[in-house]
Parts: structure tokens; sequence; C-alpha cells
């Protein structure tokens, strides 16, 4: 009965980034200032004012699963729900920079400030967070634990502080969902050169980190940037003004990134990079501070699908509301925020949709307050168990719900024969299809790529493949995606 509950309830939650906290004190709502809240329970998410509790700017939110607010941060201490400082969170990222920052202007951060939770407790949560040392470099990965219950319902920090990496890291912090649907991957990059820390985060806390080196060597200045992993879980991205625009592809069992690609900035007057993947994981969008591009994750030549969307347009509230930092929010569309303290965000209304047609409208959405640069650090909650895979043994099968429902077997529009193959199978399609084809294997990773246009077969050559089971990706230019297995057999 426990197993059978506890499924029933990840399949109906996962709201734990339906709410955003932006803005930054005093509380002088009259004057614009103090807080700004996105709640993404109500429709279009529309912004309302709140009293900030805590920090200057809260850049780590985090809500229940059924989308109440539970807790955010900016760095010096946690605030709950109630917008009051919860017990025993003063003091977060002790030290020199701390000491001075946190009372005054708050903790000088952007990216380094995540919570999460993981699947077996909704009332325990850890919150991430990377702090400086008196040269202002990011030296030490922490952990900060705190319960939320009906003994503490302010909630209580139990350990705060918690060291679990000492070294150097830059200010790109983020996470995606482990294979097995429960446990998540977080991820740090080094500072300078090429390494990336993955920390294996489970119902124990921290049991696994490792570094591993790949991709361009970026030089110091990280910041101005984002790093975001797609919603489909298979594709991370990140950018800085001062480096390079990078995409990896990743597998969420074994937590290894693989197939690097880059372009070089297109805006040599590029001050201020964002990243966000289209709720279908196929346009990656990439801010430039005076520009919006698109990318087409399905064609092979990255820097040649590269669509400039738009280029700003000069409105100022009170400053200049340039491009900067984006996220795909619950409902689908990507919200943008500036470089400067302002009070109007810009939105992609139908981001799966290519060029200009994902509907991209500057300073859209007016804020009660005025909110600074760095977007609510939350990741994509609603992906689960990467089905198939060696890892997927906890029967944690929720859907991923905002990259296209799968079809059951009756009701695909293409069927393969013969399967199992040994050499070559045919695909047939019951009507003309275009789109983009993906053969992966158990882990994840891409074994075959087809571009398809208004075929009605195609033959996959399955010869050179080892035994086993894969899974043919039929994306749409649409967005729609259609699933289905195949089985090697030699």
């Amino acid at each position: 009965m426990l197993t059978i509950l506890l499924l029933a309830y990840q399949l109906t939650a996962q709201k734990e980034d339906y709410i955003w906290t932006l803005g930054y004190l005093p509380n002088v709502p009259q004057e614009k200032f103090g807080g700004t809240m996105l709640n993404f329970n109500i429709p279009d998410g529309l912004p309302s004012y709140y009293p900030v509790g805590a920090d200057i700017t809260p850049v780590g939110v985090i809500s229940t699963p059924t989308g109440k607010l539970q807790a955010y941060s900016g760095g010096c201490q946690i605030a709950n729900g109630y917008h009051n400082i919860m017990t025993n969170s003063e003091g977060l990222n002790e030290g020199i920079i701390a000491s001075y920052y946190c009372g005054k202007q708050g903790y000088p951060t952007s990216n380094t400030v995540m919570f999460l939770s993981t699947l077996n407790d909704s009332t325990q949560y850890h919150l991430f967070h990377i702090r400086r040392n008196e040269t202002f470099l990011y030296t030490d990965f922490l952990t900060t634990q705190f319960i939320i219950d009906a003994v503490n319902p302010n909630g209580l920090v139990t350990q705060k502080n918690v060291i679990v990496l000492e070294d150097t890291f830059s200010n790109h912090l983020t996470a995606v969902r482990h294979g097995n649907g429960r446990d998540w991957w977080v991820v740090a990059h080094k500072d300078r050169g090429n390494g990336i820390f993955l920390f294996r985060y489970t119902p124990e806390g921290i049991s696994e980190n490792k570094l591993q080196y790949i991709g361009q060597s970026w030089n110091a200045e990280s910041y101005a940037g984002q790093s975001v992993f797609s919603p489909d879980g298979r594709l991370y991205a990140r950018a800085s003004p001062y480096n390079i625009l990078e995409v990896f592809d990743f597998d969420r069992c074994a937590g290894v990134f693989s197939n690097p690609r880059f372009v070089q900035m297109p805006d040599t007057a590029a001050y201020a990079c964002g990243v966000a993947f289209s709720p279908n994981s196929r346009y990656l969008y990439l801010t430039t501070g005076l520009q919006l591009h698109q990318y087409d994750m399905q064609t092979p030549d990255m820097e040649g699908s590269r669509v400039l969307i738009d280029t700003f347009d000069w409105f100022a509230a009170p400053f200049p509301t340039t491009f900067y930092q984006m996220r795909l929010a619950p409902n689908n569309r990507i919200y943008m925020l500036g470089t400067n303290g302002v009070n109007y965000m810009h939105t992609i209304h139908q981001p799966d949709q290519p060029g200009k047609a994902c509907d991209f409208r500057q300073h859209d959405l007016e804020t009660p307050t005025y909110v600074l640069m760095g977007i609510p650090n939350v990741p994509f909650f609603r992906l689960y168990d990467l089905q198939g895979s060696p890892c997927d043994t906890l029967g944690i099968n929720g859907p991923v719900v905002s990259v296209g429902q799968v079809p059951g077997d009756e009701e695909l529009r293409m069927q393969l024969s013969p399967n199992p193959t040994s050499g070559t199978a045919q695909l047939t399609f019951r009507t003309p299809y275009t789109g983009l084809l993906l053969v992966t294997d158990q882990f994840g990773r891409v074994m075959l790529r087809h571009t398809v246009q208004a075929q009605t077969a195609v033959q996959l050559e399955a010869a050179e493949l080892p035994n086993g089971l894969y899974w043919i990706h039929a994306y749409s230019p649409a967005g729609e995606k259609q699933v289905m297995k195949m089985v090697i057999v030699h």
C-alpha cells in the first residue's frame, strides 16, 4: 500500500518550481521596492507584491510538491513561506564575505544557491550553495539541511554550511533528475579550464562526487552567464559573454557528459548571457545583452541553425531593460530578466515554435517592484525515470509532461519491421513524415540519427550496433514526440 500511495503522489505533484520570488529590500512597495512573486498556480503566473524576508535578491526558491511556497534564500539566511527567517538559518556562507555583505546589500552571488528535495520525504530539504573566500573566489561547495513539518511549521535548520568539497568553482550551479527518477545530479563548474563537478544527491545526502574534464577551456570570466539542462534531461548548455556557448549530451544514469559542441558568441558586443531550452527540448535560446538568438538542437549544424529573434528596443524602466538570464516556467513560457534593477520582464510565449513564431515580447510583464539580475535558480522538477535504462529500477514512471505525451503502441503512427532485428530494419509511417529520428541506447546515448523529409519509410542500419534494447525517438517540427522500442539480436 505504501508503494502505491507513493507512486500516485509522484504522478500528481511536482510543483516545486511553481512560485518564483524576486525583488530586494527594503520593503517599500509605494516606491517599487520589495518583493515580486510569480505564482504559476494562477494562469499566466501574474506577479504580485510580497514582503522580502531574507537577503537582497532571493535567487534560490522551492515550493511544496503541491505548489505552496516553502523557502527562499540569497545566501545569507533562509526565509520560509511566511517570509520569516527560518530558525538557525542565520550565518549561511559564514566567513569574511558574508560578514561584510549580509545585512547590507546581500551575499554577492548569482546562480550559486539552489534548493532540492528527494521524492522520499517532502518535509526535508537541502540548500546547495557555494561560498566565496576573502579573495572573492568561489572555493567551498556547501549544503545546508532543514525540515518543515508539523512540529516545525516555520522551518528548522538542522545542519548548516557542511563542506562537501573544497576547490575552486564558477558561479554556474544547476541540477537534473537522475535516470532512476528519484535522485539528482547536481552540477557545478570548476573555475577556469574545462572541469565539471557532478554530485549525486540521494535521500541520504551526497553519495557520490566526481570531476569530468570535457569541452572547451574557459577563462576566469565565467560570470554574467548561465547554465541549464533541457527539460528531457538529454542536453546541457552553458554560456558566458567572455567565453562561448557550449552544449553537451548527458547520460542521466551514469552522470557523464559527452559530444561537446560550441559556437562563438554571435554578438561581439555581448556583455551578459542567458540560456534556456524550449519545453520540447528542441530549441535553445541565448541572450547577449542586446540580442536574443534561437538554435535548433535537432540539426547537426548548430551555428547554421541560428536565428536572430530580436534586438533590444532600448525601453527603460527606469534603466534599460536589456536581455539577461532566462528560465522556462511551468506554464511553458520563458521569462527573461534585464541586467539592471527594472520593473519589467520579457517573455517568449511560444518557445516550441521556430524563428520569430516563438512570439518573443519585450517588456511584456510589468512587476510591482524592481527586480535585479538573478532569475530564480530552479531545476526542472517534472522529469522522472529514464524508461528502459539500467538505472530505471525504482518504479517511478511519471510522465515528462512538458515535452509532449508519448502515446502507447496502439497510438503510434510508425511501425518497425523486423523487430527484433539483426541488421537492417524498416521504419514505416502511416502518413508522410517530416522530422528528426534518433536511436538511443539504454543510457540515452545517440547511436543513429536521421533527418526525414516527407517520407513514408526509413531504413535503419543496425548491423554495427551491439545486442540490446534501443529507443527510437521521432520529433516533428511542431515539437510532437513519439517513442518506440527496438531490439537488436545478432
